[in-house]
């Protein structure tokens, strides 16, 4: 699982799998993340709102399952060269995008741990190979 930073989301990130975007924070970007930031401006700016260096790292990614991409999505005005600040008006939107195999998702996962803290027999789900990977094993307490 790799964690990544970046200024935007391109379907080209997302290959054949399924992504799932959910608006957050900025608190909620950890500082250990590998930036795919590719404009110097932009990353001054991310590095002032994080409050650590942002890199500038102009590479293209595929993500996998498994990976988090958090992106800080701008919106105002075209940045001056040399910004480093946010200009009057602008702002940074904040998202995380997971990526699962198929249509395993979040939401799936979320309601598979809950049957399995309520005790429930959830052993059909170990055959269920449709779900494109599913895995309860990240569930089970044995």
């Amino acid at each position: 699982m790799s964690l990544y930073l970046s200024n935007a989301f391109s379907l080209q990130m997302q290959g054949s799998f399924f992504a799932e975007t959910s608006p957050i924070s900025v608190g909620d970007v950890p500082k250990n993340v590998t930036s795919i930031v590719g404009h110097a401006d932009v990353a001054a700016v991310l590095s002032d709102l994080l409050g650590y260096k942002v890199p500038v790292n102009r590479v293209s990614v595929s993500l996998q399952p498994g990976d988090v991409l958090f992106v800080g999505q701008y919106i105002g005005p075209r940045l001056q060269e040399g910004a480093t600040k946010l200009p009057p008006g602008a702002k940074i939107k904040w998202y995380r995008v997971d990526l699962y195999h198929r249509q395993q998702s979040k939401l799936l996962s979320s309601a598979v741990g809950a049957l399995l803290n309520e005790g429930a027999d959830i052993s059909e789900f170990d055959t269920m190979d449709e779900l494109g990977g599913f895995s309860i094993e990240g569930f089970r307490s044995e």
